[in-house]
């Protein structure tokens, strides 16, 4: 007895397998029938699979099945008999107003829409899940109506606001949208944040900048209607700071600090962002506005730091920043808040800036080498601060033709950190330096070695300088000269005697209709346009370049750099982000393609904290 028990349920079991193996079987065929349009056949499995369990998923295929071959009188009955068993969602008497909308009735879709927001109770879930319900079938107005609506009875005007917001966005209606963005932060200056994040998200989709401008317009009339209101000052700055205005950005910034008496903060921050888009002028603005807070101010030294960082990188990274006059009244404001805060290690870059100053800048080398000396010297300096300090001070001798000085110097460097990164960096500027004065075959073999080096930047460079001695070096030191010519300019170009470089380079060109370092020598030509501030020469050379040889070693770095050309120095934004979106696609696994990512969100307005 116990064994056919036993029988009897393991033929149940089975017989329910079956029935259930061949109901998601009919599920999944009726699911291809929907997709492939064959409705028809679609209906004929969902029908009976409904009956059996009238659940939302069988629910809404067979209703949309019905709607699209055009019978409405079983979907209007479907979706009663839904809207029935389930009288608590309101979903399903949107879903009968839709039916009647397909169906060419729009007064019988209207009262259904129109009774649903009516009887809306006092419960914040049922009004959510009725807008929702609207959304889905494109009825914004009348979720914006629900929402509305649930505010009068819930009694709270600033509910639903950023769903009400996101609505009148997908609408075109940015003027509404803003205003229920303003309510919000009228209410709670903390949401200012969030605020932003959506705005962002709308000026993503901006191609004609009449969000922009939306924006702009609307939150001017509200800063000048409301000039005591915090919130609506920072979102001007802040988009000032989205249309890369960062002049406007810190008018703003400081009028912020002055009205609500703050500490510098918020001009601090405007100061390290156009640190990071090269604008250097409004940085050293920003930071000397600081430190009229005076030096109890916490941020006093550090802008005192920053602002000579500024201008150092102002002087280095453009041809004509100053005249000589000025480089000296720098140098000796380099002086003074050295000598201000103290000679120590703890400003070594700062003193390193200053030796390179006066070598590079001054033709004070004397004084150059006495500083880095001091440094070097110091009493428990620590040794990578040391390391730094040398190689400033190989580059200096190098500059000065001391070439055997600078090696010695590289060389210590690198026996002290063999298997860092800072020995690493010696020992390509030490194979540079070999390949500055010709010795390519040994310049070779470093660069080989340091072709697997731990970091991929330095790596990059080495196998560059690698492949192009490789690919240009013969046997016959006479056939040589082309790449003599092109390392002559590069010294050249490292002692900022541009001119030179450039008839240097010429010279190779001079050579014949071909050879196979004209592309290293366009791209070192582009290098020099942009230190002689010919930012469309370099421009237009670098797209010769990946015109040309498309699938060359440079092509990347050439695309690259023209990226950085649109966006450090022509300031032209949505070029820039179209170049950086190339490299991202063309050169996905680049070593800089992380780089170009974050400019191009940082373009893009993204928030990368």
């Amino acid at each position: 007895m116990r064994f056919l028990k036993r029988g009897i349920i393991l033929v149940l079991f089975l017989c329910l397998s079956s029935l259930s193996i061949a109901q998601n079987s009919n599920e999944q065929l009726a699911v291809q029938y929907f997709a492939s349009g064959e409705y028809e056949k679609a209906i004929s499995l969902l029908e009976p699979l409904y009956e059996k369990r009238p659940e939302s998923y069988f629910y809404t295929y067979l209703l949309q099945s019905y709607i699209e071959i055009k019978d409405f009188k079983k979907a209007e009955r479907l979706a009663k008999k839904q809207g029935k068993r389930f009288p608590q969602l309101a979903r399903y008497q949107i879903d009968l107003g839709f039916v009647y909308d397909s169906g060419n009735q729009p007064a019988k879709a209207k009262k259904e829409y129109e009774d649903a927001i009516k009887k809306t109770p006092n419960n914040q879930f049922y009004v959510r899940d009725l807008a929702n319900a609207f959304i889905n079938r494109r009825q914004n107005d009348y979720a914006i109506q629900t929402y509305l609506n649930g505010r009068k009875i819930l009694k709270d005007p600033k509910l639903f606001t950023y769903e009400i917001a996101a609505i009148y966005e997908r609408n075109g209606k940015y003027h509404e949208a803003l205003e229920e963005y303003f309510s919000i932060i009228d209410g709670n200056i903390q949401e200012v944040f969030n605020v932003q994040n959506r705005l962002q998200s709308l000026l993503l989709k901006d191609e004609d900048n009449e969000i922009y401008n939306t924006l702009r317009v609307e939150i001017l009339k509200k800063t000048q209607k409301n000039p005591d209101r915090l919130s609506y000052a920072l979102l001007m700055m802040w988009l000032s700071v989205q249309n890369l205005d960062f002049e406007t950005a810190l008018m703003q910034a400081k009028a912020i600090d002055r009205r609500f008496k703050e500490e510098g903060d918020r001009v601090f921050d405007i100061a390290k962002i156009c640190v990071e888009h090269k604008n250097w002028d409004i940085a050293i603005d920003a930071y000397q506005y600081v430190m009229t807070k005076g030096k109890y101010n916490p941020l006093y030294t550090l802008s005192q730091v920053e602002i000579l960082k500024a201008k150092y990188f102002k002087i280095t990274e453009s041809y004509n920043p100053f005249a000589k006059s000025n480089i000296k009244n720098i140098e000796q404001e380099f002086e003074k808040t050295i000598l201000e805060i103290g000679f120590n290690p703890g400003i070594a870059d700062l003193i390193r800036y200053q030796a390179n100053i006066n070598a590079f800048y001054l033709d004070n080398d004397r004084k150059a080498i006495t500083l880095l000396d001091s440094l070097i010297s110091y009493p428990g300096i620590a040794v990578r601060e040391k390391a730094l300090a040398k190689v400033e001070l190989a580059d200096i001798l190098l500059y000065n033709d001391e070439v055997w000085d600078a090696v010695l110097l590289y060389g210590q460097v690198e026996k002290d950190f063999p298997t860092d990164t800072i020995g690493q960096w010696a020992k390509l500027k030490s194979a540079k330096l070999s390949f500055y004065i010709g010795e390519f075959e040994w310049a070779r073999a470093q660069l080989d070695i340091l072709r697997a080096a731990t970091t991929r930047l330095i790596a990059n460079d080495a196998m560059q300088l690698y492949f192009l001695i490789d690919d240009n070096l013969e046997e016959d030191e006479e056939d040589d000269l082309a790449l003599r010519y092109y390392a002559q300019a590069d010294l050249l170009l490292f002692k900022k005697q541009y001119d030179k470089a450039l008839t240097t380079l010429d010279s190779i060109f001079a050579l014949g209709l071909y050879n196979p370092i004209f592309d290293d020598a366009m791209y070192k030509k582009a290098e020099i346009y942009i230190s002689k501030e010919m930012y469309h020469e370099a421009d237009s050379i670098l797209n010769k370049l990946t015109a040309f040889y498309p699938n060359d070693l440079l092509a990347d770095d050439a695309l690259f750099l023209r990226a950085e050309i649109q966006h450090f120095y022509l300031k032209n934004r949505q070029k820039a982000m179209d170049l950086y979106q190339e490299f991202l696609v063309e050169f996905p696994g680049n070593i800089l393609s992380e780089e170009a990512r974050k400019r191009f969100r940082n373009l893009r307005g993204d928030n990368l904290e």
